[in-house]
């Protein structure tokens, strides 16, 4: 089937949405921009970033493979945790902290790079809750926890039924993970359902991701086209939510639309939306734990929709928080991580900042920093487009935290 589906995911969806779609609009001729190579490359992103994973091979996992929270490392028990007099266990930075690759944003201007981040510099916050990852990957990429094969086969099935699709295969990839150069363990990969031309993954951390083989058209007054007006932008977002109602699956959708800017100058927009119900702190947790983001082709259709919603039942303890003036001085006294090969020019340079958790496969825990624009002269571009960095300051107080990092001269 090629655009013969209609997704219509409001909840409890029947055979009765699966509908002949109307014929679909004659495909605009390629926009092969930097702009629109941004927009995609940024869905890529989301890949990489949430775990560093690769698309997985299409072998099936054999029985005797075991679920990924079966997995032990007899090599490696256990350390005792060191407790802070307060009660709350110390925190350690991961040693695989940095990030993948170089982290930032482009822009004319930092006036341009607003998120809609629920927490702003006037936010009056003085703890925030820290979580065990549940899904955590050691050093070697090798995952320790997380959903087991059935577990993700299971939730990409109901995203299959959420959407009214019918099922023409699924099954689970198995991945080889090498915990030295001569011993290697086979793990789940992902979980895949096949429905026609759309295929829906799940990984072990609980990441889901619809793609569809063959792009959907939005109706003509909505589009994904990246010279809209933050209200069209707004409509077009709106729509999708009610239309993926089923998967997006929110109390209290907030929307974030979010621009980055290409070398040549042109803007590409993000579509996201979260959990915006609850307190201050609900709603950060929100942005940064529990969103959707829909992601378009070259020719402004419906490619992708993400969505992640990850497990936070683990919770250490609510610690203490530093002020944003507090992470400054840190982070000019050199207690920063980054994956940007540049060191911090000056305070002047600093030019943006906000509170976000980080999200990696490596962490041990999922505990607030606060982010860094920083803006990088060096790479520069002669229309104007400026680079700005991202660097972290741990957002807990350093009295929590055993390993409070260091910038050496060396970017992680």
């Amino acid at each position: 089937m090629k655009n013969e589906l209609i997704f219509k995911a409001i909840g409890e969806v029947d055979d009765r949405y699966i509908l002949e779609a109307a014929p679909a609009v004659t495909r605009k001729t390629q926009k092969q921009t930097w702009v629109k190579w941004i927009a995609i490359a940024a869905c890529l992103a989301l890949f990489v970033y949430a775990g560093s994973k690769l698309l997985p091979s299409r072998d099936i996992v054999q029985p005797d493979i075991p679920p990924i929270g079966d997995i032990t490392k007899a090599d490696n028990p256990p350390e005792e945790v060191a407790m802070h007099p307060s009660g709350l266990p110390m925190l350690t930075i991961a040693a695989d902290s940095g990030g993948y690759g170089f982290e930032g944003f482009s822009a004319y201007d930092i006036s341009q790079l607003e998120n809609d981040n629920p927490w702003t510099v006037d936010s009056q916050l003085e703890s925030l809750p820290v979580f065990r990852n549940t899904t955590q990957s050691d050093s070697a990429g090798i995952p320790i926890h997380g959903l087991s094969a059935d577990e993700m086969l299971a939730r990409a099935k109901d995203a299959a039924d959420t959407l009214g699709l019918v099922i023409d295969k699924s099954y689970v990839t198995e991945e080889t993970a090498y915990i030295n150069p001569n011993e290697q363990i086979t793990v789940p990969g992902a979980a895949i359902v096949e429905c026609g031309d759309i295929e829906i993954f799940v990984w072990p951390d609980g990441w889901l991701r619809i793609m569809m083989k063959e792009s959907l058209s939005l109706p003509e007054q909505y589009k994904f086209n990246d010279d809209l007006s933050d209200e069209q932008a707004t409509e077009t977002l709106e729509y999708l939510i009610a239309e993926y109602a089923g998967i997006v699956d929110m109390k209290s959708p907030a929307l974030a639309i979010s621009a980055r800017y290409g070398r040549d100058g042109g803007r590409s927009l993000t579509y996201k939306v979260y959990e915006g119900s609850g307190d201050l702190t609900e709603k950060i947790l929100g942005y940064n734990f529990n969103y959707t983001i829909f992601c378009p082709d070259f020719d402004d259709n419906l490619h992708i929709i993400h969505r992640y919603n990850y497990d936070l039942s683990e919770k250490v303890g609510d610690y203490p928080i530093i002020s944003a003036q507090q992470a400054k001085e840190l982070l000019l006294n050199g207690n920063y991580i980054t994956s940007v090969p540049y060191e911090i020019p000056g305070p002047e340079y600093v030019k943006k900042i906000e509170l976000v958790y980080r999200v990696t496969s490596f962490e041990e825990v999922y505990m607030p920093y606060y982010l860094f624009y920083i803006e990088l002269p060096e790479t520069e571009l002669e229309n104007g487009i400026k680079s700005y960095g991202f660097y972290y300051v741990p957002a807990i107080h350093s009295d929590y935290i055993s390993n409070m990092p260091v910038w050496d001269g060396s970017f992680q």
